[in-house]
């Protein structure tokens, strides 16, 4: 929830990066109700979803606590991975580095 507060407040900066961010919640033990509950504490204008059961994102983040951030660019390809765990999750700065990266590289092509 503290990273979901985190990076709503630069949430316009994502926006003039053109950049969407989706925040996948596995921890979140009230399922739908609590996901929406948390949306509407830290006011989100991102797109939240939910994977309590670990089948879709374990994949990505095996560790019991671990809780990687992707960056991902318009092509589906990962262009950066930010490790985390349960209470060290991914700043918007870091995620900006990746992005301006992908940003600068898509404007040379």
């Amino acid at each position: 929830m503290a990273q979901l507060v985190k990076l709503q407040e630069r949430a316009e900066e994502f926006k003039a990066a053109n950049t969407e961010v989706i925040v996948v919640f596995r921890e979140e033990q009230d399922g739908v109700e609590g996901l929406k509950k948390s949306k509407e504490r830290a006011k989100s204008t991102f797109r939240l979803a939910l994977d309590t059961g670990k089948k879709e994102t374990a994949r990505w983040s095996p560790g019991r606590r671990q809780f990687a951030n992707y960056v991902v660019d318009r092509n589906g390809i990962v262009q950066g991975i930010i490790d985390g765990d349960l209470r060290d999750r991914a700043t918007a700065d870091e995620l900006f580095a990746v992005i301006k990266k992908i940003n600068s590289e898509t404007k040379k092509e």
